[in-house]
């Protein structure tokens, strides 16, 4: 969870769920094009990038023990014995930090109540009778903090873009009827190969058509001289406001970066 104090503008580059596709040298090209006052990570990894921007953070890194249940493992690690102690602990946090802040709650999971459809936010993919995947305590939390100050935005990943069956893409932005943005930053994988012609890149749908779905994400990361397409998602905030939000691929050569693709999430997002 971190919240950032804004600049006049302020730029953050969000991504979600690396698996290991993370190259220091390839992602650092393209986050020298992006220019990000702050980079943040869903999960899966374990460091933030900060450049210029003053931020109070406060972390809540997720471990798991497989021979006990993983929800009990993770409030025991945060020194919660239930889910309303772990509700507790999170709204403790955002509501510590200073009112002139841009408030902005990072989760490695969604909270609940964003939808049950299988291609929700939070949806149960592997199950096209859906569900709600979300955390219930991380809900509760926000619920807390909004009775004393706005929540403009909840950044997460853990539910992938890509759905297990393959039929369409899960929706990644939700505006809630009190404005509050919820943005699920999970593409994965997030990296892409383009021919060295610069034609088509290899998409989501061929590479999970080409193998297996886990293999996909978690196969070894592209040698860097192969050019190849990074996934971001970029956050643009003015004088604390939320802007816009983008969904952008970067191109990354061996001589340069270039935005290879851009779809703009907000303000056009749907609203519930």
């Amino acid at each position: 969870m971190a919240m950032a104090a804004c600049r006049a503008t302020t730029r953050l580059a969000i991504v979600g769920d690396v698996h290991d596709a993370w190259d220091p040298v390839v992602d650092a090209r393209a986050l020298d094009l992006l220019q990000p006052d702050l980079v943040l990570f869903t999960g899966t990894t374990a460091f933030i990038h900060l450049k210029k921007l003053p931020v109070s953070f406060v972390s809540y890194a997720r471990s798991c023990n497989l021979e006990r249940d993983p929800i009990q493992v993770q409030l025991d690690f945060f020194g919660a014995s239930n889910m309303d102690q772990s509700s507790d602990l999170i709204s403790k946090a955002a509501l510590g930090a200073p009112e002139d802040n841009f408030l902005l709650l990072l989760a490695h999971n969604g909270p609940t109540g964003l939808g049950s459809k299988y291609n929700d936010i939070c949806g149960k993919d592997w199950d096209l009778r859906g569900g709600d995947h979300g955390d219930r305590d991380l809900r509760n939390a926000i619920s807390q903090v909004k009775k004393k100050r706005k929540v403009p935005l909840v950044v997460f990943g853990h539910m992938h873009k890509g759905l297990q069956f393959g039929v369409s893409e899960r929706n990644m932005i939700v505006v809630g009827e009190d404005k509050s943005v919820y943005l699920n930053a999970a593409v994965v994988p997030r990296i892409r190969k383009v021919s060295s012609s610069n034609a088509d890149e290899v998409s989501l749908e061929t590479q999970l058509a080409n193998s297996n779905l886990y293999e996909c994400y978690e196969a070894e990361p592209l040698p860097s001289e192969i050019p190849s397409e990074r996934n971001f998602t970029l956050v643009e905030m003015e004088d604390g406001e939320l802007k816009k939000i983008s969904e952008v691929w970067i191109k990354v050569d061996e001589s340069q970066a270039s935005i290879g693709e851009e779809t703009q999430l907000y303000p056009r997002a749907r609203t519930v």
